[in-house]
């Protein structure tokens, strides 16, 4: 490590370096900084001077890196030259750089922590080689779990267009009933009739898992919207009090639903107030098992807070 080089004392982040430098070997076939065929004083010199170059980097073809090398260091890793610079690339390059900083401070504190990352980097999830952001997090998401974010994509794209078909027809039929009132029995009759199916299927949609699937929906998109979560969340919130004004008991586990997404991101606060509404909500249309859904999650929401008391 640099520092050993120069002198200085030795510490865990010097074995974090040691690590960097073996898997970095592992994985490209070749030193971060050393040259084939350097002297040791040039070995010296690159070890403290010479930045490494990133993982992907190593196994493109230059100058000083002919293609038969890396063909060849491609087939010792059972993958392809093309395959391989895209497995070495991003997360992976990330935890490697930052094994190998210069300075002991700007590496990993310790060996566990550095573990921790390809751990997670395996796993599909976040690092903290990597700035967080909603949209590195929303992309790590998609990637665990493509399966059901397609789903959730086709439900939601399968919903709208039963909601849309469903409102339509109502106001078709709605429409109809009032220009025929000023007629006859009959044509009231329909209008009713009309009203009462257009009722009847919004209800039905608002029970089944609509509101969950859309809901998850509305948060995958995060990542390809100029909005941001929260915002999301909010707009949930506008539709849940909008389109359920009537219906306190989906209209409540719309607004817990919603509860639960903002805690995950940590807004405690508007957490907390969605949760006074969806309490409210629970009450009003007498369902028990949303109330002592909703009034455990306050709990649980305090107990995080550090309020045992109220929890």
């Amino acid at each position: 490590a640099p520092e050993q080089l120069r002198g200085e004392a030795v510490s865990t982040a010097t074995d974090v370096y040691s690590l960097g430098v073996l898997l970095y070997q592992l994985l490209t076939g070749r030193h971060p900084t050393v040259l084939p065929n350097a002297t040791p004083a040039d070995s010296i010199r690159a070890a403290l001077d010479t930045d490494p170059s990133r993982l992907s980097t190593a196994v493109t073809v230059t100058g000083d890196v002919p293609a038969e090398q890396i063909a060849r260091i491609a087939v010792e890793r059972d993958t392809s030259p093309t395959r391989l610079k895209r497995q070495l690339g991003g997360d992976l390059e990330n935890i490697v750089a930052k094994s190998l900083r210069k300075l002991p401070a700007e590496r990993y504190a310790t060996v566990d922590a550095f573990a921790e990352d390809l751990r997670r980097w395996a796993a599909g999830e976040p690092v903290s080689a990597r700035p967080d952001s909603l949209g590195y997090r929303a992309s790590k998401f998609v990637g665990r779990h493509r399966g059901k974010v397609a789903v959730a994509v086709l439900t939601f794209f399968a919903i709208a267009a039963g909601v849309v078909g469903t409102v339509s027809q109502a106001h078709r039929a709605e429409n109809q009933a009032l220009r025929a009132e000023q007629q006859t029995q009959i044509a009231e009759q329909q209008r009713r009739r009309a009203e009462s199916e257009r009722d009847n299927a919004l209800r039905d949609l608002a029970f089944s898992g609509a509101s969950r699937d859309l809901l998850g929906f509305l948060l995958t998109q995060a990542s390809s919207t100029a909005l941001t979560s929260s915002q999301l969340l909010e707009r949930a919130e506008q539709m849940a009090d909008g389109q359920f004004a009537d219906d306190s008991l989906t209209r409540g586990r719309l607004q817990f639903l919603l509860a639960v997404e903002y805690g995950n991101l940590q807004e405690y606060d508007k957490s907390k107030a969605v949760l006074g509404r969806a309490l409210g909500s629970a009450q009003r249309s007498g369902n028990v098992g949303l109330r002592g859904n909703v009034e455990c999650l306050q709990a649980a929401t305090l107990g995080d807070q550090n309020q045992p008391g109220p929890a």
